[in-house]
């Protein structure tokens, strides 16, 4: 079988463990991302065995378990032979979401100055010029050139609003929000989270309170488990404590648990 081909074949693999694990299917996701890295070692494809990595980072991540996620996101940086030199747009991507994901890792573990630093190196990553065309098809041009950039900026913008510089956090998810403006609606995970963070930034706490039940309707819509459990913990930040909010809190956490989500145990 043709070589690329196979390479396809695992990059759409992979594609689906991240949809599963966005539908909080935890246990199934990385059941998923451990078969592929042994498939993709089988033919050396090191950028899915990269990618595969970071995904599972960025499942232990969501539960909290930043600890854990920044192992994972070494492993992937280290599975690619020349990370920050090649041209290739599957491996720059995978180098991408990795630096990425220990900017994230980082955040979670308070070392902001470690965050901001990786957050650098992944914008030089992407900005660079010197690269081959990502592909023309829809997909493709969206997990190599419009994900990363959206990924980047969200969590630019959460290490923003952690260490108080609210107008750099409203501008870098205001990029997010223009870039994701033009993405098809096959992608509502990425716009709802792009929303959620922007409500967590707002200025104006009814304005807020609005997006953040919205982004809470449109998770539910979609069967985004994780997406719903963020937008309700975020309606509880911005002052809703009700006895609903608290409750469905709780019970789409037990739902995670229960999906395999990798928390480290039960609140």
């Amino acid at each position: 079988m043709d070589h690329e081909i196979v390479l396809n074949s695992l990059r759409q693999q992979w594609w689906a463990a991240v949809e599963r694990g966005g539908l909080g299917d935890g246990a199934a996701a990385l059941t998923m991302l451990d078969r592929l890295r042994a498939h993709a070692r089988a033919v050396d494809a090191r950028e899915v065995i990269s990618l595969a990595f970071s995904t599972t980072a960025s499942l232990h991540r969501q539960s909290g378990r930043h600890d854990l996620a920044v192992g994972f996101d070494a492993a992937a940086l280290a599975a690619l032979d020349d990370p920050f030199g090649s041209t290739d747009p599957w491996v720059r991507v995978a180098a991408h979401d990795a630096v990425v994901g220990l900017a994230a890792d980082n955040l979670g573990l308070f070392r902001f100055s470690a965050s901001a630093r990786l957050l650098i190196r992944a914008r030089e990553l992407h900005d660079r010029r010197d690269v081959e065309e990502a592909g023309s098809d829809a997909w493709t041009t969206f997990v190599t050139e419009v994900r990363p950039r959206v990924r980047e900026r969200w969590v630019g913008a959460e290490l923003a609003i952690y260490t108080g510089d609210a107008d750099r956090a409203r501008r870098l998810i205001g990029e997010a929000q223009k870039i994701m403006a033009s993405v098809s609606a096959n992608h509502e995970r990425h716009h709802i989270k792009t929303d959620l963070i922007a409500a967590a930034s707002a200025i104006d706490t009814s304005d807020a309170l609005a997006v953040a039940r919205a982004c809470l309707r449109r998770a539910q819509a979609g069967g985004f488990l994780p997406l719903t459990w963020a937008s309700l913990s975020l309606l509880q930040g911005l002052g809703d404590t009700s006895d609903t909010t608290i409750a469905s809190i709780n019970a789409s956490h037990d739902m995670l648990v229960d999906r395999g989500m990798p928390f480290a145990g039960r609140s």
